[in-house]
Parts: structure tokens; C-alpha cells; sequence
């Protein structure tokens, strides 16, 4: 089976099915960057993601974590080379959970219908949390956001293609979950009224837009926009 990268919640580091225990922060770390990255990367953009404030001992230690590495994952699908003053990775297919996340998304918007659905099921399941979800440090946290965000898109596509399929109830609960996570997100509020008023739910469905509108306007002074009271109109029409 190989090595696989997980950065889809906690990091981890498997091999022939079997977990690899990472022995602190900084080897998580690189794991982690190396599981969200398939290129060049510096060594100064390395030591400023392992490090909030590198000591004089920081290049040395990674090049000591980088040979570590290797020697788990040399065989298995992927190389990292020395170049100039940093690394290239170079990753066969569907090393990471990421790469394969992003295959099959990729796959789903090219789809229709029950495949579709089928795409979005298979790539949400490989979440297990949020991104990094055991790294500290601002530059980590950056990029654990940005992959949070990719997941949240995917979830909202997946529940407006549910709504057009029919299916509603099956994103009800979840969607409840996310929108008290994420209260002022317009397109996942109007996901949450489709699905409830699909649900036969429509005053809750008009409520959840009452929430969205009095927080707007009481937090940031202004109005939903057009998508979600576009929503809003049509549910109150029936």
C-alpha cells in the first residue's frame, strides 16, 4: 500500500497500513507541509513554518528531520531532493488524503446527478477533523484555514446538489451543526433554508433566515445579499 501523508485532521504518516508514530512537533510538522505541498519549497519557508522563532540550530535540525524522512518514505512514492536553497518533493498519485480529496472534488464538479453525489460522499469522508488539527503556529494555522475553507465550498455544493436531487433531509442535521460554526456565511445559511423548507420545515427555514438578517445587520450594519434573500423570497412563495 505504500506511504500516505494524512493532513485531513490530526497529521499522520502511514505505511503499508500501518501508522507511523511522529516523535514531536517539528517531524509533524514537516509532515504535514509536505503532505499540503508537491514542489519546491525554501529552507527559509520551511524553518519559518517549524519555527515561530528559529534558533541558530534551526537549519541543521532540519536537515536532520529531512533524513529521517527519508529513509521512511524514499521507496514509497515519493522523493525529497535537495536543490538550491531548498527541497523539491516530488509525490506519486494519491500519497496524501489532500491529493486525493482534491481528485475526487475535481471529479464531482465534473459530474452529474448520483455520481456526482457519490464524488462529493467519498471526498468529505476523507475528513476526519479540521485540518492540522494538532499543529500550533500562525503560519500552520494560515494554511489549516484555507484547507477548512475548500472543505466548507465542498459541503455547501454537496448540499445544494442534494436539494436539487431531492434529498434534502440528508444534510439537515449537518448543515444545523455548520451554520452554528459559521452564523454569518451566506451561501451556507441558504443551503440550510433549502434543505430545511425541502424537508417540509419552512418556518424554521424562514427563521434560520430571521437569524442570519438580525446578525448582519446587528454585527456588520448591513443586509443579506441577493443569493440568500433571493432564497428567502422564493421559500415565502411557496
Amino acid at each position: 500500500m505504500g506511504v500516505q501523508i494524512r493532513v485531513l485532521g490530526p497529521v499522520e504518516l502511514w505505511r503499508d497500513a500501518q501508522r507511523i508514530v511522529l516523535a514531536g512537533h517539528r517531524m509533524r510538522g514537516l509532515v504535514a507541509l509536505l503532505g499540503a505541498h508537491s514542489g519546491y519549497l525554501t529552507r527559509d519557508t520551511l524553518v519559518s513554518y517549524l519555527w515561530d522563532d528559529p534558533p541558530r540550530t534551526a537549519v541543521q535540525q532540519l536537515y536532520n528531520c529531512v533524513s529521517a524522512l527519508r529513509s521512511q518514505l524514499g521507496r514509497h512514492g515519493w522523493r525529497i531532493c535537495r536543490e538550491g536553497g531548498g527541497y523539491r518533493i516530488e509525490a506519486g498519485p494519491e500519497t496524501s488524503d489532500l491529493a486525493f480529496f482534491r481528485r475526487l472534488l475535481d471529479q464531482a464538479r465534473a459530474s452529474q446527478g448520483a455520481e456526482a453525489i457519490g464524488q462529493y460522499e467519498r471526498a468529505l469522508a476523507l475528513w476526519r477533523g479540521p485540518a492540522l488539527a494538532d499543529l500550533g503556529g500562525e503560519r500552520f494555522a494560515r494554511l489549516a484555514t484555507g484547507l477548512d475553507e475548500l472543505r466548507l465550498t465542498a459541503t455547501e455544493e454537496y448540499a445544494e446538489l442534494l436539494v436539487r436531487a431531492g434529498e434534502p433531509c440528508r444534510m439537515v442535521a449537518d448543515l444545523a451543526m455548520l451554520v452554528q460554526e459559521h452564523p454569518v456565511r451566506e451561501r451556507l445559511a441558504r443551503c440550510y433554508m433549502l434543505a430545511l423548507h425541502g424537508s417540509g420545515r419552512t418556518a424554521d427555514a424562514l427563521d434560520a433566515f430571521r437569524r442570519l438578517r438580525s446578525r448582519l445587520v446587528s454585527e456588520y450594519g448591513i443586509e443579506p445579499g441577493a443569493g440568500v434573500t433571493s432564497a428567502h423570497l422564493d421559500i415565502l412563495r411557496g
